[in-house]
């Protein structure tokens, strides 16, 4: 949605424009509003607002514009009956119904533009106009019914303009109603077709005065329509934050239940570990056994940091400012890393792991440390999943000026439901499963997003799983 430029704080409510609308209805709202609810967020909760209400109330003008077409051109065809009218009134009438009830169905199927705030009740106007003219030129008399079937009809373009939300276009459709009836005043003067009224020069002030009362009754329509609306947008509001703040408790109580279970584990290996070493039997413990100790600490802690930089990226990530720097990578180099980072961990789950990289692959222009960790996220919940004896293959392949990565495993796959959430925070295929947070596809997203590449699960792999990520090549810039 395009920023408006806001008018001055001091500005008065205006009701001029659904423009000065929007920003009328944010100064009342705002005081009702949490900090944390931004004026960007109530625009466009107006907007939406606004828009389904100007929507709404131009189906209604043109249902009723239908229905007094149908009765003006049954009042025809009776007049044709009893009077001996030509029939050929009705038709143009009926004509123009026909035409005003195609406009009823565009708008009833969903079609709306906000210029139809200024044309309809130009069209309208015109209607009024030419279907008179039509009578009085072409006609040998006015019936009374069609000067009250005008006045009627102008009065209701002058009203209808409250419903178009501002008071512009009250102003704008009482303006058209009362140029019309004038025009039609004229067309009754050059047909010489004022003989029916007891003081014609009267009809136009006593008409005009009546639009004019329509039309300034129309301006405090608008006024209602507006503290309707404001009404409905602020329970809407309050509304979301309530869902916002609901949603926000349940992942923070979910966070904490899996953080708490992640963390219990390895604090307990330490706590019972330096427990051991501090015992007095372990004065006696030769230095291998020491050193195993020390080991188990050691990778105990490299768990606890782990999750808590997960966490700390997800933070990052959600407040949008997860940080990469690109640079020159050699994709054979970095492969090779991969390799030699990963394979002790498959092999120590009896899983084979195949690295493919052409002889001929390109430099990469990446974060080699955030690309090293969408590799190990993937490669690692490939390991979970994969049985011993089964395989993960990780590819490089050229895709014009990128570079395509694949990691394809053997393992039970990701049922077809759960395919669209795999990129969600905390997702997890069995949340009974205690291995990990549910955190790494999320940060693999997030990672791949920063360098302006795409990430994704291939859907036509027979077997096992196959996540595959593109980055750019060192002779051109991400996107």
């Amino acid at each position: 949605m395009a920023r408006r430029k806001k008018p001055p704080e001091d500005a008065s409510p205006s009701l001029d424009s659904q423009e000065a609308m929007v920003y009328s209805i944010i100064r009342k709202l705002r005081p009702d509003m949490p900090a944390d609810v931004s004026d960007a967020e109530l625009e466009e909760s107006l907007e939406k607002a606004l828009t389904a209400e100007a929507m709404r109330n131009e189906r209604t003008i043109a249902g009723l514009r239908v229905a007094f077409l149908l009765f003006l051109a049954v009042l025809d065809l009776l007049a044709a009956s009893i009077s001996g009218l030509p029939l050929w009134n009705a038709g143009f009438v009926g004509l123009l119904a026909g035409g005003a009830y195609l406009f009823y169905r565009k708008l009833r199927d969903g079609w709306f533009h906000p210029e139809l705030r200024k044309l309809v009740p130009g069209a309208d106007a015109a209607i009024i106009v030419s279907a008179f003219a039509v009578y009085a030129l072409l006609g040998d008399t006015v019936p009374g019914t069609v000067l009250t079937s005008v006045v009627a009809a102008c009065i209701f373009l002058a009203f209808s303009g409250a419903l178009r939300l501002s008071r512009t276009s009250a102003r704008l459709s009482a303006g058209l109603a009362i140029a019309a009836w004038v025009a039609v005043f004229v067309i009754r003067l050059l047909a010489g077709d004022v003989s029916t009224a007891a003081a014609p020069w009267l009809e136009v002030p006593f008409v005009t005065a009546a639009l004019l009362g329509t039309g300034y009754l129309g301006t405090h329509v608008t006024r209602t329509i507006r503290d309707v609306i404001t009404n409905e947008v602020r329970s809407e509001r309050f509304a979301a934050l309530y869902r916002r703040a609901e949603a926000a408790a349940d992942a923070r109580e979910e966070a904490l239940a899996i953080v708490a279970h992640d963390l219990r584990n390895p604090l307990h290996t330490i706590y019972i570990t330096t427990e051991l070493l501090m015992s007095p039997e372990a004065a006696g413990l030769p230095e291998f056994k020491r050193s195993d100790f020390l080991r188990r600490i050691y990778r105990a802690a490299g768990n606890m940091k782990g999750i808590i930089g997960d966490l700390l990226d997800v933070a990052r990530m959600e407040a949008g400012k997860l940080p990469v720097d690109p640079a020159p990578v050699s994709c054979i180099e970095l492969i090779a890393e991969v390799a030699e980072q990963m394979e002790p961990l498959a092999a120590d789950r009896q899983i084979a792991l195949r690295m493919m990289c052409p002889e001929d692959a390109p430099v990469l222009l990446a974060d080699r440390g955030r690309i090293m960790q969408v590799f190990s996220n993937l490669i690692g919940n490939a390991i979970k999943f994969t049985p011993p004896g089964g395989e993960i293959v990780v590819r490089a392949e050229r895709v014009g000026e990128k570079v395509r990565f694949s990691v394809s495993d053997t393992g039970p796959g990701i049922p077809p439901d759960q395919r669209d959430q795999i990129f969600e925070r905390l997702w997890q295929a069995d949340h009974r499963d205690g291995r990990g947070l549910g955190l790494g596809l999320a940060i693999a997203k997030a990672i791949v997003t920063a360098h302006g590449e795409r990430i994704g699960l291939d859907p036509e792999t027979a077997r096992g799983a196959t996540f595959y990520f593109f980055v750019a090549t060192a002779n051109r810039s991400p996107n």
